[in-house]
């Protein structure tokens, strides 16, 4: 079983989804890098994404984040995925 998805998951995943590197959404959330890099594993898992830029489609599809999030695009391409 994978579980239920966390609110602290979501909410990583919809930064993520907004453009944020993990950095600047442990700054956003008040929390450290590595636990937002886990919450977005432990999001990714649980949603059945294969990437993180999968599980983010994934929440989109299934109504957990907005697919027009806003937030800010770098053009650096997928930092988080690594």
């Amino acid at each position: 079983m994978k579980g239920e998805i966390t609110s602290c998951e979501i909410r990583c995943i919809e930064l993520a989804a907004q453009g944020f590197y993990a950095k600047e959404i442990a700054d956003i959330i008040g929390r450290s890098r590595r636990t937002v890099e886990s919450q977005l594993a432990s999001g990714r898992r649980k949603l059945g994404g294969r990437t993180v830029t999968h599980a983010i489609a994934i929440a989109c599809q299934k109504n957990l984040i907005l697919s027009s999030a806003g937030g800010r695009h770098t053009g650096e391409g997928d930092a988080i995925d690594g």
